[in-house]
């Protein structure tokens, strides 16, 4: 019986290490960029863009993957709450692909890997002109 059981890995033969999605290569500082995730915290990341949006920065972006969507979703709308809604959001959405390694509990079966779709949110939020 190999790694996958019904669709499905059979986890009580192979250990699931999930590897860190890559981010992806910008040509812009990646300063204004915020990539939130489950342990993210929602007040420390606020405080900073915030900061950014206040002296520096005409726009942000903040991208949430997989469990980390909502997260996301919810520092966006707080942006734009503190904002008084001063600021415009543009959010797209997107799929990404992320790999799994598949470590053998036992010497009877060999390493895998496994790739499978995330949902991925990506919001765009700039100042508005006056």
């Amino acid at each position: 019986m190999g790694p996958m059981r019904n669709g499905r890995i059979n986890e009580a033969t192979y250990e699931i290490k999930k590897r860190q999605p890559q981010k992806p290569s910008r040509i812009h500082s990646d300063k204004n960029h915020f990539y939130v995730t489950k342990k993210s915290s929602i007040s420390s990341t606020l405080k900073r863009v915030e900061e950014l949006l206040q002296n520096k920065e005409n726009e942000i972006f903040i991208h949430g993957l997989g469990a980390s969507l909502n997260r996301a979703m919810v520092l966006a709308l707080e942006v734009q709450n503190m904002f008084n809604n001063a600021v415009s959001m543009d959010i797209t959405t997107s799929t990404v692909n992320v790999t799994d390694d598949l470590f053998p509990l036992s010497d009877e079966f060999e390493l895998g890997i496994r790739n499978r779709p995330l949902s991925a949110v990506h919001i765009h939020i700039c100042r508005n002109q006056v």
